[in-house]
């Protein structure tokens, strides 16, 4: 019985300091928590882009990035981004690739990747990255994937994948592309 008040008395006072020692190295910033998804509290009420829909956004460099879209019947291609959600500033007002809606973005060999979307004469199928915001580079004016908007697109395996979206055809689509990074 005295045994096991000691060993007790031991894993209490171990996790006490583990849990004073945590407090002291690492800051509330950094410390693990969980989302609930329940609570949400608004940044702002008025970004500095203009209001808009069908855009696209990643995290990138330690900032959300937000892309392209559609806003008082034009479509859109500038990038703004924000390192806290308040403020935001204009990285280019009109990025390297046409004006559009829906497209896809991820983040894949630091750089961002824009894929896909329509831009009013048409559905896209280039791809597009920048490894500022400022800067764009076309990568393919014609992916082997048809163009669409839409679409999904993550990284995964060390690879950018496509998936799915709506076509020229008027078809949605279920299939699945992957690509990795030469450039």
């Amino acid at each position: 019985m005295r045994k096991t008040i000691k060993l007790e008395i031991f894993i209490l006072l171990i996790t006490f300091v583990t849990l004073v020692l945590s407090s002291l190295f690492y800051p509330q910033s950094q410390k693990a928590f969980a989302a609930t998804g329940v609570d949400w509290t608004q940044a702002t009420s008025a970004a500095g882009w203009s209001a808009r829909f069908s855009h696209t956004s990643v995290v990138f460099d330690n900032k959300i990035w937000v892309m392209g879209g559609y806003s008082s019947g034009n479509y859109k291609n500038d990038v703004w981004y924000s390192t806290n959600g308040v403020n935001w500033t204009r990285a280019t007002s009109a990025a390297g690739w046409s004006a559009r809606y829906l497209p896809s973005s991820v983040v894949f060999d630091n750089k961002i990747w824009v894929m896909g979307g329509a831009d009013g004469r048409g559905y896209k199928n280039d791809v597009w990255y920048s490894t500022n915001g400022v800067n764009w580079t076309q990568a393919t004016s014609a992916a082997g994937w048809s163009a669409r908007y839409e679409h999904a697109s993550v990284v995964f395996d060390y690879k950018m994948w496509v998936m799915g979206g709506y076509d020229s055809s008027g078809n949605y689509k279920n299939d699945v592309w992957y690509s990795t990074s030469d450039y």
